[in-house]
């Protein structure tokens, strides 16, 4: 049988309350984080029961007994508002701060404000950003972030995809995107030029992947015609090679799953057509979103022809 004494939990308040009082008023206080130039007075006991970073710091003999502790590993100008979470709950988060303050509440464990953090920084995801912030989410595996950065960047897919900052991506984070059931583009063949122009980008390095990005890409949905196209233009010999497919490669990618908006193209009339099931039902003209890269003009033009 559970019991709760209803006095004893006022109680409890009450003396939580009565620790931030005695920190701001410098009472009682037995520890001095430092950080930086940055000097925050606090009671051991508050920080080790709300954080097993402190007790594992507190354990440490050398910092036992120490009434100054570095605190290196938490920047300084995040070490304040921290503190004061630890005691209060409440904590104003900034944009400026926010990513630092993320990676320090995931290293003190504090997941409650980890998950706060990542509510604030999807309100803040934008076309210039929305690839820094998945490598961010990937680097600390925070997969909440993780998920909104991806449902945008396929919302957003046909500007992000012309950023510099894509070219900069690890091999790592672009597979994540491309098999990622959450990446839905409206277009699919502005996702094999994303590949492309990645894999131009540094070829050396990049061309002994092609084989895995490929692996990723759903070219049953891209007219052979077309995509044939796309191979020949290849302008790195080392890239082109790798990309070319053998015709039992071709099917076998072609009856890969889908992805969740499923897509048909056809090539009529000096045109290509788009019919997605889940928008619209009906066809819609498209111009490969390649106009805009160097060299590749030429593209359109013969993908157009009849």
């Amino acid at each position: 049988m559970e019991f709760y004494d209803k006095e004893v939990v006022l109680y409890s308040k009450r003396a939580v309350a009565k620790f931030e009082e005695c920190r701001q008023n410098l009472k009682f206080c037995d520890v001095t984080l430092q950080s930086g130039q940055v000097e925050v007075k606090a009671h051991r006991i508050v920080l080790v029961a709300a954080s097993p970073y402190f007790e594992a710091i507190f354990k440490d003999g050398l910092q036992e007994h120490k009434e100054l502790v570095n605190c290196s590993d938490i920047p300084s100008d995040v070490l304040p508002s921290l503190v004061d979470f630890l005691y209060t709950g409440h904590l104003t988060i900034q944009s400026s701060t926010a990513r630092e303050l993320m990676a320090t509440a995931h290293m003190l464990c504090l997941d409650g404000l980890v998950t706060g953090c990542a509510r604030y920084l999807k309100t803040q995801l934008n076309t210039s950003n929305a690839l820094s912030m998945l490598s961010f989410a990937e680097t600390l595996g925070c997969s909440k972030l993780s998920e909104y950065a991806l449902d945008y960047i396929g919302e957003h897919w046909t500007i992000i995809a012309q950023r510099k900052e894509l070219l900069e991506l690890s091999l790592i984070v672009f597979i994540r995107i491309l098999c990622s059931d959450r990446f839905v583009p409206d277009n699919e063949l502005e996702v094999v030029f994303a590949v492309v122009r990645w894999l131009e980008y540094k070829p050396t390095a990049r061309a002994p992947h092609c084989s895995e990005l490929v692996r990723h890409l759903h070219l049953g949905r891209i007219p052979a015609d077309v995509l044939d196209e796309m191979w020949r233009i290849v302008r790195d010999t080392r890239v082109a090679e790798g990309l070319h497919l053998s015709k039992k490669k071709t099917e076998a990618i072609a009856n890969a799953r889908a992805r969740r908006r499923s897509a048909f193209y056809m090539v009529k009339r000096n045109r290509i057509s788009k019919y997605d099931i889940h928008r619209n039902y009906a066809f819609q003209r498209i111009i490969p979103n390649i106009c805009a890269y160097e060299g590749r003009r030429a593209f359109c033009n013969r993908a157009l022809k009849g």
